[in-house]
C-alpha cells in the first residue's frame, strides 16, 4: 500500500519529507528517551516499594488513585517507572499519579519530581521536537519553492 502511495506525486513529497525528518527526529527522540530514563531511575530510587495495592496511606489520602485502580502504575521497578514517566509525558491523569505518590511517600518531594518532569520533558523537550520538525519542514519547503522558480 505504501508503494502505491509513494508513486502519487503529492504523497511522494510527504514520504520524502518524512525520510528527511527521520535522522534529526531520532536524535531528538534519543534525548527524550534519556530524559525519561533518568526520571524513571530517580523515581525507582526515591519511590520504589512505596506503592502497593491496598496501601492504607493511598486508600485514605488519595481515593481517586485507589478507586481508579492505578496500583500497577508505580515506581517499584524500572519498566514500571518508565510506563509511569510515559504517562506523565502524555499528561494522562498525572495529578492522580502524583497524589498517590505523595500519600505513599508522606512527603512533598513527589510534587517537585512530577512538576520538574513536566517542565523538563513536556515543556522543554517536546517543544524542541516540534521546533526541529517545523524547521526542517520549512527548509524543505524553501528548497521546493527554489526549484519551482528555476
Amino acid at each position: 500500500v505504501l508503494w502505491i502511495l509513494y508513486e502519487i506525486p503529492r504523497f511522494h513529497r510527504v514520504f520524502r519529507t518524512m525520510w528527511r525528518l527521520l535522522e534529526p527526529f531520532l536524535a531528538i527522540l534519543g534525548l527524550l528517551a534519556v530524559v525519561m530514563a533518568v526520571f524513571a531511575s530517580i523515581g525507582v530510587h526515591a519511590f520504589g516499594g512505596l506503592i502497593w495495592e491496598g496501601n492504607p496511606n493511598i486508600v485514605n489520602g488519595a481515593p481517586q488513585y485507589a478507586e481508579g485502580e492505578y496500583w500497577p502504575l508505580n515506581f517499584n521497578d524500572f519498566s514500571g517507572a518508565f510506563v509511569v514517566v510515559f504517562q506523565l509525558l502524555v499528561v494522562n491523569n498525572w495529578q492522580i499519579l502524583m497524589d498517590g505518590t505523595v500519600e505513599a511517600a508522606r512527603s512533598r518531594f513527589p510534587q517537585l519530581y512530577f512538576i520538574s518532569f513536566y517542565l523538563v520533558a513536556v515543556v522543554i523537550v517536546l517543544n524542541i521536537v516540534v521546533a526541529v520538525m517545523l524547521s526542517i519542514t520549512r527548509k524543505m519547503e524553501k528548497g521546493i519553492e527554489a526549484r519551482r522558480s528555476k
